[in-house]
């Protein structure tokens, strides 16, 4: 009986042994898991503390730019009236100077506004254009 008694002895302390080596492994996966895991809860806050920072920035750029399409439409109106206005003076300018045979061009501040009116035209398209693709961006 004692032989008997010590196979079950060797056997239950196999059996326990090996119930604390999956017990260990099961410790060692949980930690595993556990780092994993507060791994990704930091790497998760890094990027939505990036994107309330992207999300904060693109409300108030918005803002901006809805105020940006009114100055802008303001500006270009501004420009077609002075434009309006050059070519007025111009046209008075190349029709007096043809009636006194005297060259446009050589009535003072005549070139100047030539060039000032064609910088003025050039903006006007430049800044349509980017109103227009500003006016596609926001909602």
């Amino acid at each position: 009986m004692n032989t008997l008694q010590n196979v079950y002895n060797k056997l239950s302390d196999k059996t326990e042994l090996a119930k604390h080596e999956v017990e260990l492994g099961l410790v060692d996966d949980l930690k595993i898991t556990l780092n994993s895991l507060e791994e990704q809860i930091f790497i998760d806050k890094e990027i939505l503390s990036k994107t309330i920072k992207i999300s904060s920035d693109l409300l108030i750029l918005n803002k901006n730019a809805k105020e940006r399409l009114t100055s802008n439409d303001s500006v270009i109106q501004s420009s077609f009236k002075k434009i309006q206005l050059a070519e007025k003076f111009m046209a008075q300018a190349e029709r007096i100077s043809k009636e006194l045979g005297v060259d446009v061009k050589t009535i003072s501040n005549y070139n100047g506004i030539l060039n000032a009116k064609k910088t003025a035209q050039d903006n006007i398209k430049l800044l349509s254009k980017e109103q227009n693709a500003l006016k596609s961006l926001i909602k």
